[in-house]
C-alpha cells in the first residue's frame, strides 16, 4: 500500500503515515528509498501523484 500524501489548499504536503508535513525533496527521498507514494488533493480527492512527480523532476533539473 502506498504512503498517502495529502496536498492542502495552502500547497502544503502532509504525510499521513508520519503525521507530519513533507517537502517535495522529502517525497523524492521516499521514492529513492523504493517507497510507493500517492498524492491526493485534500479538497477534491483527485489523485495528483503525476503532477507532484513532475514538480520533483523539474526541481531536481533546476538544482543540477
Amino acid at each position: 500500500m502506498p504512503i498517502l500524501i495529502k496536498r492542502y489548499a495552502n500547497r502544503k504536503l502532509y504525510n499521513t503515515e508520519t503525521s507530519r508535513y513533507i517537502t517535495l525533496k522529502g517525497i523524492a527521498e521516499l521514492i529513492d528509498a523504493k517507497k510507493a507514494v500517492q498524492v491526493i488533493d485534500n479538497e477534491t480527492g483527485d489523485d495528483i501523484t503525476s503532477i507532484t512527480l513532475s514538480q520533483i523532476l523539474v526541481d531536481s533539473e533546476r538544482s543540477n
